[in-house]
């Protein structure tokens, strides 16, 4: 693989230059003066082999058992589309090129300077750099392959696809029309603008999961289309762990998604809710002030009163701030008893409540450990 051995040296040689007040890179959860190694080789790619990115021997990635250029024909697209596979990933992308700014994540610079190991010839500006289509789609890969390094790292988690059957799968359009078109035909859902992501769990023997939604749908640009599509990555790598989980704790499952979504930039938070609207006052910016205020107040619901219900759209538009803050106190402060937590709930068969497994792995009830979570919000917010 021609263009990690020639690149390798430059992207470190970039990413000395930039340490001191340059790209913010990733961590070890458990270790945070540890960085993180991120997998996001080997991959293959058909445009990569025709540019000589790649010695590989050609052959057609299928995208939900379909072959890309089938699925592309069955979809009548029109633009360039390029297929992808990385290690815990297969991504289908019809995105135009685009600028990517520094600014637009709290890792986009770090991301651009991998994207080089992929093309060697890439050039990482100042300010951010303008990527194709094909570069586009790789970056994509970038961010995945991270986010499910930092969950792996995190949780402990040593299974191949997390214990998945297959790779995770994500199909970015760039038009609505695509992604309708994909919804309809390849999804069998009716399509609806009010629905701008769609998250399909796959079973059978393949067994993953799959995240597809269109880049026209956001006004927030490239920034908040990375925002919800790595927010569902999340809620896949959570109902993943460990092989699929059929009913994840909400709290849990809502929390994780805020974490790493958050983590990429506090202006564009996505809320899987059913009958309500997002809550304004959480839509972006600092939730931690808003999140003190309503502690020192004592308007926070007890995490022992909700943390029972099933999925992420029963919680309230507070609840999802809530567990996002709650999740990212154990990140902080408790990353290995999270990560049993998170063992006991992917128990499918013979789990207990999630009250149970709180008192089981922090030897408190849900109660106590949310007046433990208060304590540090006062401190720490």
């Amino acid at each position: 693989m021609r263009g990690i051995r020639d690149a390798a040296p430059l992207a470190l040689l970039a990413l000395a230059r930039l340490a001191a007040g340059g790209p913010v890179d990733e961590t070890h959860p458990r270790a945070p003066d540890q960085p993180l190694p991120i997998e996001f080789t080997p991959w293959y790619c058909q445009r990569c082999i025709e540019r000589e990115l790649l010695e590989a021997q050609p052959r057609d990635i299928s995208i939900t058992g379909v072959p890309a250029p089938e699925l592309a024909k069955s979809l009548k697209i029109r633009r360039s589309w390029y297929a992808i596979e990385s290690p815990n990933f297969r991504i289908f992308s019809t995105l135009a090129g685009a600028r990517i700014k520094h600014n637009d994540s709290r890792f986009a610079a770090a991301d651009l300077i991998r994207l080089k190991k992929i093309f060697p010839s890439f050039q990482v500006g100042g300010q951010g750099s303008f990527v194709t289509a094909h570069q586009r789609a790789h970056l994509y890969q970038i961010r995945a392959e991270r986010i499910l390094s930092h969950s792996r790292a995190l949780t402990g988690n040593k299974h191949r696809f997390l214990g998945m059957g297959d790779r995770f799968v994500l199909c970015l359009f760039e038009k609505e029309k695509e992604f309708q078109a994909f919804v309809e035909e390849e999804l069998a859902r009716p399509y609806s603008r009010g629905t701008p992501v769609e998250r399909k769990h796959f079973t059978g023997g393949d067994n993953f999961y799959l995240i597809s939604t269109a880049a026209s749908l956001y006004k927030g640009g490239e920034s908040e289309l990375s925002n919800t599509i790595l927010h569902h990555t999340a809620h896949s790598v959570v109902y993943g762990h460990n092989d699929y989980v059929s009913a994840m704790w909400g709290w849990l499952d809502g929390g994780f998604a805020h974490y790493y979504e958050r983590r990429e930039s506090e202006e564009h938070n996505f809320f899987c809710l059913v009958s309500a609207d997002p809550p304004k006052e959480f839509l972006r910016g600092n939730w931690r002030r808003k999140i003190r205020h309503m502690v020192y107040r004592n308007k926070d619901p007890s995490l022992g009163g909700w943390c029972e219900k099933t999925y992420a759209q029963q919680l309230s538009g507070t609840e999802h701030a809530l567990a996002w803050s709650i999740v990212d106190w154990l990140v902080q402060t408790n990353p290995v008893r999270l990560g049993k937590l998170m063992d006991i709930a992917a128990r499918n068969e013979g789990r207990p409540s999630c009250s149970q497994a709180i008192q089981e792995v922090f030897g408190v009830d849900a109660y106590q450990l949310h007046d433990r979570w208060r304590a540090y919000v006062l401190k720490e917010y």
